[in-house]
């Protein structure tokens, strides 16, 4: 049984790093994409006709903006969270509240990254935002682990898998993948080599 285990992270491994070599192969052309759509948000967001699209497309932006400007990206959904505010918007408050804290977890910013994401969570218990409530708690278990932090991870992971099984299937091989490492790092490798293989099979 070791054995099997041993050759079946090895097999992990090898998959992830080919699939890196994969990713990189294609950055050029989706940075291209990456820029044109940007721009066209860039250009919607001045004839935006009210605040909901004005704040939509703020954090659409951010979101673009994300892996070649962080900076850029939290001061867009700033934005967008000073206006879903003024209007009482709680769906906006927490899109942007949420992409805050996985903008400041990019830079590294870790407590600031909870701070938002606690806050985003609080958001979607008030108003049932069902849509949402699994990649906050992805996004806690992201910040969780990172500290290595691996048991309070896992309980926000297996809380974002009651939540994205049955309302964001196609968020399911990431969060497998995260379930996975968790129990990896905690040497567990029995359960880190079955939700490593759920993330491949539902890729």
């Amino acid at each position: 049984m070791c054995v099997i285990i041993s050759l079946f992270f090895q097999f992990y491994r090898t998959l992830r790093k080919y699939s890196l070599v994969f990713v990189l192969f294609l950055s050029c052309t989706l940075l291209l994409a990456q820029n044109h759509r940007a721009d066209s948000l860039k250009g919607a967001l001045t004839h935006a006709l009210n605040d909901t699209d004005k704040i939509n497309i703020l954090n659409r932006l951010a979101h673009e903006l994300e892996n070649n400007n962080p900076d850029s990206s939290i001061l867009l959904s700033k934005q967008a969270l000073a206006l879903a505010r003024q209007i009482s918007w709680i769906k906006g408050e927490v899109n942007a509240e949420y992409q805050l804290g996985t903008f400041y977890d990019t830079k590294g910013n870790i407590s600031t990254g909870i701070e938002y994401e606690d806050s985003a969570l609080v958001l979607c218990k008030k108003s049932d935002n069902k849509l949402r409530f699994g990649s906050v708690y992805n996004a806690l278990g992201n910040l969780a682990s990172e500290q290595n932090k691996f048991a309070i991870g896992l309980d926000y992971y297996f809380k974002a898998l009651d939540y994205d099984s049955i309302y964001d299937k196609g968020f399911l091989p990431d969060l497998y993948n995260n379930i996975g490492l968790d129990y990896e790092d905690k040497g567990d490798y029995i359960k880190a080599e079955r939700y490593l293989f759920r993330s491949l099979k539902n890729v």
